[in-house]
């Protein structure tokens, strides 16, 4: 810990801001278009990754937790939809004491929309008498972890689970004008460093120690984050990319993640994930996203988080895309409209007869 300490007073001392360092805050805005032009480059996206977690946790009360997926996906920009199915084919460790391993395959899959996520599972195919239920939530609910299977190819695009060209944009526009303590910008060949430190306005102590690294030469990609906050937290992350028509696409992708109480590690996740098989800008057959590529089946139930309304999948409505849920009513959604709407007819009659009557006293 004594080096990131002496790491952040090298970069706190004072200094004054030359025309060359301002000149390589530019570098941020290079990182942020080439990043964002390499992922807009996609129209399609077909692959098959290895997805390998490790955990340790003292609040959860597991040691030494891996956990072996399969993770095959497809993405659609015009369609804005990407549907991916998971199977976990090992999980092994110590839970609450007892030693676990587990090799039966079991699944999980989703289906990302403009509007929300579809997902199912886990569940495994001995279990079909115990249909697991299709939950529509938020698209933001599960988007951006690193150790998540919601599955989102994008996702490794970025940098500490923000968009990059955001990311970098705000710094950049953060940056002009203002000083220039705890932030360094450097280049070493077609490497981009930037190094962050961020202090308390009011106590001067540092809160976090930001490093990152992006490779111009790959898309302006992120190949190295590492974020430490100091006797708290400590996050790193290492990817490579390569070449598939002329797109930079994440090859490999390790991720470790430390939480720290009084100087002690209590929970540590790890995810590595390899990309086996990747296809780019391809036609994509539109059934490749119907729901039945997930397992629902007819009458299976359906339960959207959004808006609290349950209901039952119809394959012959096409649920996502063409028939939104809220055009799916369960039997006491109809007989509580219906029920509705007669009170409000008697209730209309009702006041038409009294003022009626009140007409008639007037005229009396």
């Amino acid at each position: 810990m004594f080096c990131h300490y002496f790491y952040a007073c090298m970069l706190l001392s004072p200094m004054v801001c030359t025309a060359n360092e301002k000149d390589n805050y530019e570098l941020l805005k290079q990182v942020a278009l080439a990043n964002k032009a390499n992922q807009e480059a996609i129209m399609t996206w077909k692959g098959r990754v290895s997805f390998v977690t490790f955990s340790t946790s003292t609040k959860l009360a597991i040691e030494n937790l891996e956990q072996h997926y399969n993770i095959e996906y497809t993405y659609d920009r015009f369609q804005d939809k990407t549907l991916f199915v998971c199977t976990r084919q090992l999980r092994k460790g110590i839970m609450d004491g007892n030693n676990i391993e587990d090799n039966k395959p079991s699944y999980y899959g989703g289906l990302r929309l403009s509007d929300g996520i579809y997902t199912r599972g886990p569940w495994q195919a001995i279990d079909e008498y115990a249909r697991p239920n299709l939950i529509f939530k938020k698209r933001d609910d599960s988007a951006h972890s690193d150790f998540s299977i919601d599955y989102f190819p994008f996702r490794y695009f970025n940098v500490q689970q923000m968009d990059t060209f955001r990311r970098m944009m705000f710094f950049y526009e953060h940056m002009k004008g203002q000083s220039a303590k705890g932030k360094k910008v450097t280049r070493r060949n077609n490497i981009v460093s930037f190094d962050n430190i961020m202090i308390s306005s009011e106590s001067g102590v540092v809160t976090s120690i930001g490093k990152y690294e992006f490779d111009l030469s790959r898309g302006g990609n992120p190949i190295l984050v590492e974020v430490i906050v100091p006797d708290e937290w400590h996050y790193k992350s290492e990817n490579t990319f390569e070449l598939i028509n002329n797109i930079w696409v994440p090859k490999t992708v390790y991720v470790e993640s430390k939480s720290l109480q009084n100087g002690k590690v209590v929970d540590i996740s790890r995810v590595k994930i390899d990309w086996k098989e990747q296809q780019l800008n391809m036609e994509i057959d539109p059934q490749v996203f119907d729901l039945e590529k997930i397992g629902v089946q007819q009458g299976d139930r359906v339960i959207d988080r959004r808006t609290n309304v349950e209901y039952r999948y119809d394959e012959s409505l096409k649920l996502p895309g063409v028939a939104k849920p809220g055009r799916f009513w369960t039997t006491a959604a109809v007989l509580g409209l219906g029920g509705a709407a007669l009170l409000i007819a008697l209730l209309g009659l009702w006041l038409r007869r009294r003022k009626r009557r009140r007409a008639d006293h007037a005229m009396a």
